[in-house]
């Protein structure tokens, strides 16, 4: 049946947790640009946290379901006890889960499901009992978990359970099937809102002087971010006595409850460090450097911190998109990024910005302190940055792209 042209298409959402991150602002930015009077959106989030009050403050209806997740990166899939835990906790839960999901599932009864993460097995596979389409949103490339069991799951169940995938890059894509129904679509930013015309207030804040560069680091702090690499390039640059202040903005992943609860301790009684923050701001005291790097937490004015900046750095080990990247390149920043994943399709070596070899200390240092002795250099960076998030990155591409899928998939209900 040919779906009524005049009714709104329905879409119920499911995010994977409640911390601020890219994966959930990229849903919100997408949420908040869909045209009303075509989209009826509605998401389901599996934790409470910072991140729900954001999609509060924009009028979009919502609701906390907690459900087991499968996760996706080598934070939860730790060698010996603790990821196997996370396992047989996951087939604990299933049954209930599953049952719940469906619940929500027929009392929205959607025209389209959008799941926002390869983690959303369960929902997946519940939609999927209740011949719903399903788009189902990869957001990270898929780790392969013990012997590749974990990978091989994933492809098999998201192939199986979803009428079009997305993948956030190229590098993303790779590690999905090969089918018709997988498209490449990038994160967008909104050239309106990250305004490179934005007079920063971010020195006045912090109080400090016009002789200091920023460089900044913005995301979850643990330490698959190469949040500790970046404190220890700064003690090495505050060593040489660079005049410079290094900003963290983010704060710790929330874990599920029985995580925080279990995981923790198990963790803690096997030696394993489980608080990142906490380690991090102990070694910045060790250092001695606590006057040189700031924590700022979770922010929501990341446009006016951007503007305050010199560059940006981004180490992350965890292979996503880095959101980080094409806001600095809308802000024109220059960006340090890690030659790896998909940092190699968002920063064009020695011309948007410069891709890192290696995350050692003294190599990010060196590459922080060329771009503050040579601003000409890190201006030329910054601006073709500018030109490559214009021609690539924007929301209206993300957007066209997205609603495309949506209004092909409801002209087949």
């Amino acid at each position: 049946m040919a779906f009524e042209e005049h009714k709104r298409i329905k879409i119920l959402f499911f995010h994977h947790g409640g911390t601020i991150g890219g994966a959930p602002l990229s849903l919100l930015y997408l949420i908040q640009n869909l045209d009303q009077t075509k989209f009826e959106p509605h998401v389901v989030f599996t934790q409470p946290g910072p991140v729900v009050k954001l999609f509060e403050e924009s009028a979009i209806g919502y609701e906390i379901c907690p459900i087991s997740l499968f996760h996706h990166h080598t934070l939860y899939w730790l060698k010996g006890l603790p990821g196997l835990k996370d396992f047989i906790f996951f087939g604990i839960k299933f049954f209930p889960d599953f049952f719940r999901l469906r619940q929500i599932i027929r009392k929205h009864d959607p025209d389209i499901i959008h799941l926002n993460s390869s983690t959303l097995i369960i929902a997946g596979l519940a939609a999927y009992s209740l011949k719903h389409q399903v788009v189902w949103h990869v957001r990270e490339v898929l780790h392969d978990g013990y012997f590749k069991v974990r990978k091989r799951i994933i492809q098999f169940i998201i192939n199986r359970c979803s009428t079009q995938i997305i993948a956030i890059s190229k590098t993303a894509a790779s590690r999905l099937p090969e089918t018709p129904k997988l498209n490449v679509v990038y994160n967008g930013v909104s050239l309106e809102y990250f305004d490179r015309k934005i007079c920063s207030s971010l020195k006045k804040e912090l109080l400090i002087g016009n002789g200091y560069s920023l460089i900044g680091m913005i995301g979850q702090i643990y330490r698959a971010k190469g949040v500790f690499q970046f404190v220890q390039a700064a003690r090495i640059l505050v060593g040489k006595g660079v005049r410079a202040k290094f900003i963290l903005v983010g704060d710790a992943p929330i874990l599920e409850d029985h995580q925080s609860r279990i995981k923790n301790s198990i963790r803690k009684w096997l030696g394993i460090k489980y608080n990142d923050l906490l380690e991090l701001k102990k070694m910045v005291h060790q250092y001695g450097i606590e006057n040189d790097v700031i924590f700022l937490g979770n922010r929501t004015d990341v446009p006016n911190i951007l503007a305050g900046l010199d560059m940006v750095v981004f180490l992350s080990g965890v292979d996503a998109f880095g959101r980080p990247i094409i806001e600095a390149g809308a802000m024109g920043k220059p960006v340090i990024a890690l030659n790896k994943g998909s940092c190699q399709e968002l920063v064009k070596d020695n011309v948007t910005g410069i891709l890192l070899k290696s995350d050692e200390p003294e190599v990010v240092a060196d590459a922080i302190l060329g771009l503050i002795l040579d601003p000409e250099r890190a201006k030329k960076l910054g601006e073709a940055g500018y030109q490559m998030a214009r021609s690539k990155f924007t929301i209206q591409k993300h957007l066209d792209a997205i609603c495309g899928i949506y209004l092909r998939l409801a002209e087949s209900l």
